[in-house]
């Protein structure tokens, strides 16, 4: 992965192809964003027992109609609150703001609505006026924002995940709708490569899995 152009310096080879722009082709924002998890943590850590039960009842009584996910596993999501996936924080982006009233501050409170209503706005498959989607989208970006510094501004500086956001309206107009070019449909293959590194030669680890990934 690295090429050794100098004892003391190291550069990615990604670097050297010629149609790369690492400020435009940065992390997959849509994937970023649904995960939630800051979100997600900043609510929950304080969370007692009694907090835990109250919200995973609320939960598991959630209405389905009109969504696609199934049932949210309230109790395991409590149980293990701290290690959820992907698919988890996709069903709290979309039912926890009904349920946690009296359970997070007013600050929190508004943060998961405005979380929810952009997650919505990104899960568009189609974008009939581009030009309007995007005002929309940009007022639904700054409000994300406004959001996070009620409750931690430091946040909107220190972390990644806030920062990509502003650069979905240019990514949506290049790529097309944000749903389009998500990659969780490529977390399929995760167990593929912890399989072929495991059962590598431990050499470089890019050597034996590109001859065994064939194979699969």
């Amino acid at each position: 992965m690295y090429q050794h152009s100098h004892p003391h310096q190291h550069s990615h080879l990604h670097l050297h192809l010629h149609h790369l722009h690492p400020h435009l082709h940065h992390l997959h924002p849509h994937h970023l964003h649904l995960s939630g998890s800051p979100v997600w943590h900043s609510t929950s850590h304080g969370w007692n027992s009694d907090y835990e039960s109250i919200f995973a009842v609320r939960l598991q009584s959630s209405c389905l109609d009109g969504l696609t996910i199934p049932p949210p596993r309230a109790e395991y999501m409590m149980k293990y609150k701290n290690s959820l996936i992907g698919k988890h924080f996709k069903s709290l982006q979309q039912l926890a703001v009904f349920h946690l009233h009296g359970l997070c501050s007013s600050q929190l409170l508004n943060l998961w609505k405005a979380t929810g209503e952009l997650g919505a706005y990104l899960w568009m498959p189609e974008i009939r006026n581009l030009d309007i989607y995007l005002a929309d989208l940009q007022i639904l970006i700054d409000n994300l924002l406004d959001a996070w510094a009620d409750v931690d501004s430091r946040r909107i500086i220190t972390k990644i995940k806030l920062h990509v956001l502003t650069h979905l309206p240019e990514d949506i107009r290049r790529f097309g709708p944000a749903v389009i070019f998500a990659t969780e449909v490529f977390e399929c293959f995760n167990a593929v490569f912890r399989l072929c590194s495991i059962l590598s030669n431990h050499c470089p680890k890019v050597c034996p899995r590109s001859r065994q990934i064939p194979h699969h």
